[in-house]
C-alpha cells in the first residue's frame, strides 16, 4: 500500500507540476500576445499620424491651387468683360 500511496502522490506532484508549466506557458503567450498587439497598435497609430501630417501638406497645396486658380478666373473674367465692352461699344 505504500508504494501505491507512493505512486499516488508522485501522481499528484507530477499533475501538479504539468498544470503549473500550462498555466505558466498561458501567461507567458499571453504576454507574447499582448506585446505584439500592443506594437501592432502603435505602429498602426503612427502611420495615422503621418496620413494626417500628408493630408494637412496636400490640403496646403489645394488650398495654394485653389488660390491660383480663382485668380486666373478673376483674371479671365475681367479680360472677357473688358473684350466684350470693347465690341459692344464699337460696332
Amino acid at each position: 500500500m505504500d508504494s501505491a500511496h507512493g505512486l499516488q502522490d508522485g501522481l499528484r506532484r507530477l499533475a501538479h507540476h504539468a498544470l503549473a508549466m500550462q498555466d505558466q506557458q498561458r501567461s507567458s503567450l499571453g504576454r507574447t500576445l499582448q506585446d505584439e498587439v500592443c506594437q501592432l497598435l502603435v505602429a498602426i497609430n503612427l502611420h495615422l499620424l503621418q496620413l494626417k501630417q500628408a493630408l494637412r501638406v496636400r490640403a496646403v497645396r489645394l488650398d495654394a491651387d485653389l488660390a491660383a486658380t480663382r485668380r486666373l478666373v478673376a483674371r479671365s473674367a475681367g479680360s472677357a468683360h473688358l473684350q466684350i465692352n470693347r465690341r459692344t461699344r464699337h460696332p
